[in-house]
């Protein structure tokens, strides 16, 4: 059943931080609660160890990252949870329509700076293999897939998808042959061993979880979906949503010199777009 409250409740003991006044936000993963100086946020759903994963970024981080501190976290009746600092500040995509072409360009220089440093980041001991996404069932089910990563990547994953929308009376067939055809071109260009030896990449980068306050990028929100991979597939997260705002955030971004995903065409980047598309 879906009740965030009903999970509060269930985590609340367990939660070091006054949870009294807490106020449900947006959140379209877990359940993200807002109480005063402190955030906790609710995994009930998919791959739970999610958090655990970004927990041991967040406090493994270098300051050249800006992150959220984590206050606690835990795991209680099979919800994972971790409380936050709060920092100061609002959603990039909600102060973009207020920002000047300059403060536009600025915004952009931040992340593919903060991208960077993630990218260049070397992982402490052991951490890597905790981000290596881990083998599926057999026969994976949809919501395996769907569950463990919001890229279904490697191409393998995402075919098992598409195998399975194939199959559904409603389904197009022309239409999920085109879309075959345009994640397969995605396979000269992304081996499977860069998902098992890549860099660090956020895999969520979209500006509703880029904090900004000031002039300046205080943090990169929500790290849960991190994995390791090429650096291009933080592309995808860019390209989404509003399509004339994520248009002018990717031109900027493909020509910012701070940038480390600059070479990916237009072309593969809507590759990897689509592979996405056929998560959702």
């Amino acid at each position: 059943m879906n009740d965030p409250a009903a999970r509060l409740e269930i985590v609340r003991a367990a939660v070091p931080v006054d949870l009294d006044s807490a106020v449900l936000g947006e959140s379209w993963s877990n359940d993200t609660w807002i109480a005063g100086g402190s955030v906790l946020r609710v995994c009930w759903r998919g791959d739970r160890q999610r958090l655990v994963r970004e927990g041991m970024l967040l406090e493994s981080l270098p300051a050249s990252v800006p992150h959220a501190t984590v206050v606690a976290a835990g795991c209680t009746e099979g919800l994972t949870w971790m409380a936050l600092r709060r920092l100061p500040g609002e959603r990039l995509d909600l102060v973009w329509p207020r920002l000047s072409a300059q403060e536009r360009r600025d915004a952009v220089v931040s992340l593919a700076g903060a991208l960077k440093a993630l990218h260049r980041w070397k992982l402490p001991p052991g951490a890597r293999e905790q981000l290596r996404q881990a083998p599926l069932p057999v026969p994976a089910a949809p919501d395996d897939v769907v569950g463990a990563g919001i890229m279904p990547l490697p191409v393998p994953r995402l075919f098992a998808l598409l195998d399975w929308l194939e199959k559904q009376p409603a389904m197009d067939r022309l239409l999920a042959d085109r879309v075959r055809m345009r994640v397969g071109e995605l396979g000269p260009l992304v081996s499977d061993g860069e998902f098992e030896d890549g860099v660090v990449v956020h895999g969520d980068a979209h500006l509703a979880n880029v904090l900004w306050h000031r002039g300046r990028l205080v943090a990169l929100l929500d790290l849960e979906w991190a994995r390791l991979g090429p650096p291009d597939l933080e592309y995808e997260a860019i390209s989404r949503d509003d399509p004339d705002v994520h248009a002018q955030v990717l031109s900027l971004l493909l020509r910012c010199p701070s940038s480390s995903t600059g070479s990916t065409s237009p072309s593969e980047s809507g590759s990897v777009t689509s592979c996405f598309q056929v998560r959702q």
